[in-house]
């Protein structure tokens, strides 16, 4: 017989599985949607990256990490609504290296949409460390709010 409800229990394994869990190159995403010109919406996407998942290259007393990030947004009919191609570039000092590989690297952009379903695809390579992640997520863009009257 069980001493915890099979509730605690799964809270309990799941807080130790993400206490040991790597740090991965895999971004956080974030999306808030705002009104937009017309009838689309602003979707403002904000993705973090964990420095701690990337690996660093000793250069002339620097220390670089180089990030591609790729992110393609496609209505369910298939077409391409947008894709976002761009090279993170993450920089400092040699002797402070520890201390810039903990903390996360944040890059924000926003994208016009009209409203309904889409698929988020983001690819993340690590330029240094030759490492590549994928991943797919829907995307739910809410109507626009009537204007105020």
């Amino acid at each position: 017989m069980l001493s915890r409800s099979p509730f605690v229990l799964l809270l309990v394994a799941a807080s130790l599985l993400t206490a040991q869990a790597p740090a991965t190159l895999a971004p956080a995403v974030r999306t808030d949607f705002t009104p937009g010109a017309g009838n689309t919406v602003d979707a403002n996407f904000t993705f973090q990256f964990d420095r701690g998942a990337l690996q660093f290259r000793e250069q002339n007393g620097t220390v670089e990490a180089l990030v591609n990030f790729t992110a393609r947004i496609t209505a369910l009919t298939g077409g391409s609504v947008k894709n976002v191609d761009q090279l993170l570039e993450f920089r400092g000092p040699q002797d402070q290296l520890t201390r810039l590989q903990t903390g996360v690297l944040l890059y924000r952009t926003t994208v016009q949409l009209v409203p309904g379903r889409y698929t988020l695809s983001i690819a993340t390579k690590d330029v240094i460390g030759k490492s590549t992640v994928t991943s797919t997520v829907a995307l739910d863009v809410p109507a626009t709010p009537a204007p105020i009257a």
